[in-house]
């Protein structure tokens, strides 16, 4: 609910131009329906009747919800939520913050009107001056590596891995100190690391830190599931909301420890996130997850007798593509881990849904779906992230569909957001006369390492070098910048190992919906292995890739085990198909 004293415009022409036709700045406003501080400062800031009153005179107020617009949040995020930004006319930025007191809101709301009105000619000498750098650069800070300097190395994977060790609490596992996120790209980093070298170091990183996280107050020992963040560095006393997308991490990750480090505590931490997610964000039998969970502090603070006399917390029932790849992944994966195949219905059933509700030819699939159809389409994230579980889709069914629909994916972003100059991809479509902010389109870090990664599964299971060369130019242009992030760089650093490291293919040949197919192809996704590359190519459908794959199909269902060009002899016995992983990579090793 907006606060009902402001006259709240969208982002969008109309206030726009309103703001250049009063010759006043704009009040950009990004807020979240799950967000403690925001739902604090419409309650009093946005409520108070002197800073209304300046809002409704002095300002175009304009409003955003993050979620739906991660877009806009990605260039005008003031560090956090809510966001309080000031914009001029033509969207660049004056001033800002995130929450302000009333007293403190007040005072702001004054200033910036005054230094607008007084200091006119400077302001729009430097936002020449802003504009002028950024067409030189086209909107980015940094480049590709120059001719001569260190290419894709394990260089980069062992950075990454020291900023991870000097970055973990011993005490209370995690990384840094206070608010703590729990960073789960840094610890599937960390647990692929454990499994290459069996440095211990990294095992208890791992360990310590989900264990820690578990038993915490970042998890909701009753209803399941996990808060976005702790406020201590202890893990204590977190913001109470409830993330999709966290869930989706926290999921995939304690499964990955499970698989590979036998925790029976992971196990049943991975458990009861299921229990949350199929009780409060689960769609429905047609597929699909809700947003989010409201944070509601009093509600949380109830015992579990109390909290049944009340209704729980609000959710956003809008359904988010990138989210939602993300926990179909992860369902997908705790289906073949824990042995829930119902897990996996729900998990294809919402990847279909996506497909027919926001896939269109000619701009890829849209950022998220209401009543009123599917909406912002063609953005990196949601192109990136249901590519990767389309192709996790196909690996865990054999149906090939999730296959073609990874590779159509591919060519929508390769033709809407490839750099072809620079190599990377934009987070964007190309939009000349976007509104502010958006003119500028931006390379994000995480997206590219995952697309990447996604360019060099396909090239796995196609042998086309054409993915494997968009990769590398990907990863390339981050070669420079990569360093800064961090832990942040996580991602990053497993699309170099991924692109560095050879894999183990498993093609099975045989009728997908034979049982002897999948009983190979259940066998060859057994235990914790990511270098393991896992598809099913069925003759009566499959016949062009089997031929430029070179597979013979023979009486029976038969998989072939190959790495690095060699391959073991046709497989109809499906225990033997790890032994045969196994000794191609300890040969590797």
């Amino acid at each position: 609910m907006l606060p009902a004293k402001i006259q709240w415009g969208e982002w969008g022409e109309e206030a726009f131009a309103q703001a250049k036709r009063d010759d006043k700045p704009i009040l950009l406003s990004i807020s979240g329906v799950w967000c403690h501080w925001c739902h604090v400062m419409d309650g009093t800031s946005y409520e108070d009747d002197e800073a209304a009153e300046l809002i409704n005179t002095r300002f175009i107020p304009i409003r955003v919800d993050t979620d739906r617009r991660p877009d806009i949040n990605r260039r005008y995020n003031m560090g956090g939520w809510p966001t309080t930004a000031f914009l001029t006319p033509d969207g660049e930025v004056l001033w800002g913050a995130t929450y302000l007191p009333p007293e403190q809101f007040r005072q702001v709301l004054k200033e910036i009107s005054v230094y607008y009105q007084d200091r006119r000619e400077e302001i729009s000498r430097q936002v020449q001056e802003v504009m002028a750098r950024r067409s030189a650069s086209g909107g980015r800070p940094a480049g590709p590596p120059k001719a001569g300097e260190v290419p894709l190395s394990p260089a980069v994977v062992n950075d990454v891995q020291r900023s991870i060790e000097a970055s973990f609490d011993r005490d209370y596992g995690g990384f840094g100190d206070q608010p703590k996120f729990p960073h789960s790209e840094a610890l599937e980093l960390a647990l692929a690391r454990y499994h290459r070298t069996r440095d211990v170091t990294l095992r208890r990183i791992v360990v310590k830190t989900l264990v820690e996280m578990s038993a915490g107050g970042i998890y909701d020992a009753v209803e399941g599931g996990f808060f976005r963040y702790s406020t201590t560095r202890d893990w204590s006393i977190p913001h109470f909301e409830k993330m999709l997308e966290d869930n989706a991490k926290h999921l995939a990750i304690y499964l990955d420890a499970y698989q590979l480090l036998d925790e029976a505590a992971c196990e049943r931490t991975a458990q009861d996130i299921l229990r949350y997610v199929e009780s409060s964000l689960r769609a429905g039998e047609e597929g699909g997850f809700w947003g989010s969970q409201n944070a509601d502090e009093e509600y949380y603070a109830l015992n579990p007798l109390e909290r049944l006399q009340r209704e729980s917390p609000s959710v956003d029932t809008t359904l988010y593509t990138d989210w939602n790849a993300r926990m179909a992944f992860a369902y997908l994966s705790a289906a073949q881990i824990l042995g829930r195949p119902e897990l996996a219905e729900h998990a294809l059933r919402t990847l279909d849904r996506l497909w027919v509700e926001t896939y269109r030819a000619g701009q890829g699939v849209a950022h998220y779906l209401v009543q009123g159809g599917p909406q912002l389409p063609g953005l990196l994230g949601d192109q990136a992230h249901l590519i990767w579980a389309f192709l996790h889709a196909y690996q865990q069914s054999g149906r090939s569909i999730y296959f073609d629909r990874a590779q159509a994916l591919i060519v929508e972003a390769e033709s809407q957001l490839w750099d072809e100059k620079e190599g990377g991809f934009f987070d964007r479509p190309a939009e000349p006369d976007a509104l502010g902010g958006l003119r500028w389109r931006d390379k994000p870090l995480e997206e590219n390492a995952l697309m990447a990664r996604a360019l060099l599964r396909l090239s796995r299971l196609t042998h086309r070098q054409e993915y494997v060369e968009r990769a590398r130019r990907t990863l390339e242009f981050f070669l420079d910048e990569y360093p800064r992030y961090g832990i942040m760089a996580a991602g990053y650093a497993l699309a170099v190992m991924d692109y560095l490291e050879s894999p183990v293919e498993v093609a099975i040949v045989g009728v997908e919906s034979d049982p002897r197919t999948q009983a190979l192809l259940a066998a060859s996704l057994r235990g914790y292995e990511p270098r393991r590359v896992a598809q099913v190519l069925d003759p009566q459908a499959d016949g062009s890739r089997l031929n430029e794959l070179g597979y013979l199909p023979q009486a029976q269902p038969v998989a072939y085990v190959c790495f690095n060009g060699t391959c073991a002899a046709p497989i109809t016995d499906p225990e033997s198909i790890p032994i045969q992983v196994q000794a191609f990579l300890q040969r590797a090793s």
